[in-house]
Parts: structure tokens; C-alpha cells; sequence
């Protein structure tokens, strides 16, 4: 039986799709508990938010097609761009469990096994996930948790939050055959 394991469709050529029919139509709304809207995406706009991310990637000369990555972020919208970045450009990403102020040595202690189970080469993450994260590191001093915020810190880190969209941003599709890894607890 021969199975094709790198379909032609894919959540991006999907996107594209979409994108081309009505570019200005909401895709994604972040709400608070009152129904407001805290961030949006048009798909035209989600596009470029997905191609400048893939570039970023792209240019991290390191990594390689199938290259694990630990996503790591606080809710929002972020995450599903970098997931959808990441099919893009045929990493794999792992999303994770957002870290709050309150739970670093069970976060850091999942995290850590997480990126080493998977071989993960890079942790992408939002601004306010990497201000915890050092909160955390600061704070905690105990043997195990340090020494597993310590391993977490020698990973690569990119912080999407700060990159700028740039809506001239373009990446060639290579997706790859897998399209996410989850760990459960």
C-alpha cells in the first residue's frame, strides 16, 4: 500500500485558499470574558503575520525540516500564528501549557522534559512568558527547578512578540509530513 505522507494540502495551502477568497474577513478573534475583542486577524492579515514569522525561522541558519519546536506562550493569538509559521517552513512545533506567575516549578519541571524527550532546537515564546520565565529563575533556587530553568535557558530562544510584521514577507511552503507533537499530562 503506498501511502502519500506529504499531502498537497496542508493548513497553509488551506490558508492561501482562503485568503485569496476574502482576504478581509475576520479569521481569528481573541475575546475577553465580556466578548470584546482583544486582538484580530483578517486572513490577509493573519497571512502576513504567518509569512513573517516563517521568515524569522527561515533565517535561523540552525535549524533544519523537521527540527522540533516548544512553543511556549501566554494566551493569544501568537501561538497560532507560530504553529502555523512553523508548518510553514516544515518545523514541528509542540505547544505547551502557558506559564504563570504562580506555577513556574511545575512548568519548568514539564517544559524541561518536554525538550528533552522531544530534542526540541528552539523555543519560541511571547515577551510576558519570557518575563515569568526569569521571575521564576530568579525567585527559585532549589536544586531541581534551577537546574531545569537553567537547561530551558541554554535552548534558542525567539521572542515572536517582537518581531514586526511586515506585510512584503514571503516563504515557500515545505511542509512537513507531521504536522504537530502534543505532550499530555
Amino acid at each position: 500500500m503506498n501511502i502519500n505522507i506529504a499531502p498537497t494540502v496542508n493548513i497553509n495551502s488551506i490558508l492561501r485558499d482562503w485568503t485569496e477568497r476574502q482576504p478581509t474577513r475576520r479569521l481569528f478573534a481573541f475575546v475577553n470574558s465580556r466578548g470584546e475583542a482583544l486582538e484580530d486577524y483578517d486572513y490577509a492579515g493573519f497571512s502576513e503575520r504567518v509569512d513573517t514569522l516563517a521568515a524569522a525561522l527561515l533565517a535561523e541558519k540552525s535549524l533544519q525540516p523537521g527540527d522540533r519546536v516548544v512553543l511556549s506562550y501566554q494566551p493569544g493569538l501568537e501561538l497560532v500564528a507560530a504553529l502555523f509559521a512553523c508548518s510553514k517552513v516544515g518545523l514541528i512545533p509542540i505547544p505547551t501549557p502557558p506559564l504563570s506567575a504562580f506555577d513556574f516549578v511545575a512548568w519548568v519541571g514539564r517544559i524541561d522534559h518536554i525538550v528533552e524527550d522531544s530534542g526540541a532546537s528552539l523555543w519560541l515564546t511571547c515577551g510576558r512568558t519570557l518575563e515569568f520565565f526569569a521571575e521564576g529563575r530568579h525567585r527559585y533556587t532549589d536544586p531541581l527547578p534551577r537546574a531545569a530553568a537553567d537547561r530551558l535557558a541554554a535552548v534558542p530562544v525567539v521572542e515572536t512578540t517582537a518581531i514586526e510584521t511586515d506585510p512584503d514577507a514571503v516563504v515557500t511552503e515545505r511542509p512537513h509530513p507531521i504536522a504537530f507533537l502534543q505532550y499530555t499530562s
